[in-house]
């Protein structure tokens, strides 16, 4: 690990996967969270406790952690993710039988409308909750891995990495950077942002994604020769294509970018390291 300047500002670099993975497990991450605050906040004497429990520095106590573990040891990760899923289904299963079960108890109470009637709309109910609640089971599911996943070294990994543009004296930081020159010379980056947000949770105020979803042009006016990729990374939400998919389509600049702009949710990892791999 070591601090670097960039763009007059300060960043984290790791010159490999495995010096990154090691540096956020449980004994260490928390000098790496220091490490990342003294780059963003250089005028900040000392990290207080109120420093230490942002929401800025849980985000990277918490997903720091888990993003370098897809990227050390993505079959085991994709393991994992399968596991959560299984434990995942198992609940939404016995919601939905425990709705069903109620449902019962109602329509049952309600035979006064008539044998045509009552089965229609029961038919109707149990339609809806077998495949068309959101968050229940139509958007739960993993990827398929047909195929070994790696990451190939000669890695280079950046930690809030300061782009040239910014706001009000600040520059726009990405959560992390993938830089690789290729066998032909070529260089590629691909800018990864680390969203905790869930079908429950994306903050109201957007402002800020609208911004993120330029980071590529900021890092290819920096970088004109290189390749640029951008995505984001829920590494918390099991559900794909809910409701931050639609948002980031409906943005202005998506459809020009949409080659190399893109959302990802944890129950689809392996597909994130297969287009890793492609990139770099």
């Amino acid at each position: 690990m070591e601090k670097i300047k960039a763009n007059s500002h300060y960043c984290i670099h790791f010159g490999s996967v495995k010096e990154f993975y090691e540096a956020t497990r449980e004994d260490n991450m928390e000098q790496l969270a220091d490490a990342i605050y003294r780059c963003v906040h250089p005028s900040k004497k000392e990290i207080t406790e109120t420093a230490k429990n942002s929401s800025e520095y849980l985000s990277w106590m918490k997903s720091l952690p888990d993003f370098a573990f897809l990227l050390f040891s993505p079959n085991e990760y994709h393991k994992a993710v399968e596991e959560d899923k299984k434990r995942f289904d198992a609940v939404i299963d016995d919601l939905v039988s425990s709705i069903k079960d109620l449902a019962d108890e109602r329509f049952n109470a309600v035979g006064f409308m008539g044998e045509p009637t009552v089965p229609l709309i029961k038919s109707d109910f149990n339609s809806k909750i077998d495949g068309s609640v959101p968050g229940l089971k139509e958007i739960i599911q993993t990827d398929d891995v047909t195929q070994k996943l790696k990451l190939d070294s000669g890695v280079d990994i950046f930690l809030e990495y300061p782009l040239s543009t910014g706001k009000n004296g600040q520059p726009f930081r990405c959560d992390v950077i993938l830089h690789r020159r290729d066998n032909k010379g070529n260089e590629n980056y691909v800018i990864i942002d680390l969203k905790q947000y869930t079908e429950g949770f994306t903050p109201n105020d957007l402002t800020h994604i609208q911004n993120q979803i330029h980071y590529p042009d900021h890092l290819k006016a920096e970088k004109p020769d290189a390749n640029v990729a951008f995505y984001f990374y829920q590494h918390i939400q099991m559900y794909n294509n809910g409701y931050f998919f639609n948002l980031i389509r409906t943005m202005d600049g998506y459809e020009e970018k949409k080659d190399r702009l893109g959302v990802y949710t944890r129950a689809y990892c392996g597909n994130l390291i297969n287009r890793l791999n492609a990139l770099l």
